[in-house]
């Protein structure tokens, strides 16, 4: 595995869906991948920065998703789904600026469930591409649709629900890693490809 320098930066608020979240930081990990687990509540002095998750699951992110964090480079900033997450994920302009800088660099940025519709979509990244996303949010995507688990079109990678969250965080290996490594993983965890 020749990827000790990859960085992955996973943003995240309350109500993110765990099984999403949880897949994509382990997964990339497993794969030696440096994951960047950030909260994007506000700095609270001395606190550590704690999520609840959807099914009020509680998460002690890696930090809070300050102007230090944001300034890093990252060859992928991966955003879990659940509804309220996705919301406040689409409507926090840091976040949102980080997301543009990431796309004019042409650099890799992944969605899944809610927030491929909710926070990519409905901000105007997804304009030449084409994505999925969670069933209950087709109706409001305004681009190009694909009904797949996992898409990947130009350097956009969506997917759909907690149940294609393996199959998208391997997929996620298999474009900063390579494919080997994607199939090594999902052979050690029994995931049929």
């Amino acid at each position: 595995m020749q990827n000790q320098n990859k960085q992955v930066l996973v943003p995240v608020g309350d109500g993110c869906e765990e099984i999403e979240t949880v897949a994509i930081i382990d997964i990339l990990r497993r794969a030696n991948i440096d994951v960047t687990f950030a909260s994007i509540k506000p700095v609270e002095d001395e606190k550590a920065p704690l999520i609840v998750g959807r099914s009020g699951i509680s998460f002690i992110c890696d930090t809070y998703l300050t102007e230090t964090v944001l300034k890093q480079q990252f060859d992928l900033i991966a955003l879990p789904g659940g509804l309220s997450n996705a919301q406040s994920l689409g409507t926090h302009q840091p976040l949102l600026d980080r997301l543009r800088q990431q796309q004019e660099e042409g650099k890799w940025i992944a969605a899944i469930c809610a927030s491929p519709q909710l926070v990519l979509d409905k901000n105007g990244f997804m304009i030449n591409s084409t994505g999925t996303c969670h069933p209950a949010h087709v109706q409001d995507y305004k681009g190009q649709f694909s009904e797949d688990r996992v898409h990947v079109s130009n350097k956009f990678i969506t997917s759909r629900s907690p149940g294609t969250a393996i199959e998208f965080a391997l997929a996620l290996v298999e474009l900063l890693v390579d494919q080997h490594t994607a199939v090594q993983l999902a052979k050690s965890l029994l995931v049929k490809r």
